[in-house]
């Protein structure tokens, strides 16, 4: 159990990180400020931020899986699959986490602006919705 602790722990940090990538990007839009070689490095701070935020959530949903419901899963998709199982996530957060993995194998393998941007959306929009509320619901 203190493994999920520390994972949880990293994760929430990691999530703070987030948290100010996003904002940050989000006050440059806000302000007016279209310096367009700062907004893409405040979307690339944003998506390298995510990309660290979605290894450690996966990784800590399955230390959950596996010490609180003696679930053992190894890849992304079938720890969100058992994680809508064991109810630890809803439908809407499992499509969400499914959809982020997709994102995340491509911000890694693959760039290209437009994608980048797209993604970057997401995860404003959406993805980081997502997280807080599973994080939230880890840390009770």
């Amino acid at each position: 159990m203190e493994k999920v602790k520390l994972r949880l722990n990293n994760l929430q940090k990691a999530f703070a990180r987030l948290t100010f990538s996003k904002a940050t990007l989000e006050k440059t839009f806000k302000n007016g400020e279209h310096n367009k070689d700062e907004i893409l490095l405040y979307q690339d701070s944003v998506i390298q931020r995510f990309e660290f935020c979605f290894e450690l959530l996966w990784k800590t949903l399955k230390d959950v899986l596996e010490y609180q419901h003696g679930i053992v899963a190894t890849s992304p998709k079938k720890i969100f699959h058992e994680c809508l199982a064991v109810d630890i996530t809803n439908e809407e957060e499992t499509a969400a986490l499914l959809d982020m993995s997709e994102s995340r194998n491509l911000t890694t393998h693959d760039y290209n602006a437009s994608m980048a941007q797209e993604i970057s959306n997401k995860i404003c929009l959406t993805y980081y919705r997502t997280m807080q509320t599973i994080i939230n619901r880890l840390a009770i």
